[in-house]
């Protein structure tokens, strides 16, 4: 079976590749026209991208000023005791592009205090990963924060 299988191949390579010297004789250049009409394409997609990219950034700059009335909005409810409304800031404030160190910190420290009061489990882990990410963005409070209470 093998030997009928290998004689099989070989004749088939055989045909395929003899009937014009070789297979890369076969193969034709790709024509002017269809060459310049992918070169131009690929031209139109490096600009939309570097288009998509510049509005994106835009977009971040604008979201700047929004980002940072939340944080100021948070501050001012923790110190207040408010957890809930201060969480409720930082939630929104995720989706804007930005973050900083001191404002994840703190609504850390709102999610612990939230468990504290409510005893649900969410609340913790939740903490929990917030203040590693606080600690990741070189926050030294949510290190020693987690080294306590975690």
């Amino acid at each position: 079976m093998k030997i009928k299988l290998l004689t099989f191949s070989l004749l088939f390579s055989f045909i395929c590749f003899s009937q014009n010297g070789s297979a890369y004789k076969q193969l034709e250049p790709v024509k002017d026209d269809l060459g310049k009409a992918l070169q131009k394409n690929s031209e139109i997609s490096e600009k939309n991208r570097k288009l998509a990219i510049q509005i994106a950034e835009e977009r971040r700059q604008k979201n700047i000023n929004a980002f940072n009335q939340s944080k100021t909005d948070a501050f001012k409810a923790f110190n207040l005791k408010n957890f809930s409304r201060c969480i409720y800031y930082y939630e929104s404030s995720r989706k804007m592009g930005w973050y900083d160190a001191e404002f994840e910190y703190i609504a850390g420290v709102s999610y612990y205090n939230l468990w504290k009061e409510l005893k649900k489990k969410k609340y913790k882990s939740k903490a929990k990963k917030i203040l590693k990410l606080s600690k990741k963005h070189g926050y030294i409070d949510a290190e020693l924060f987690l080294d306590k209470y975690f």
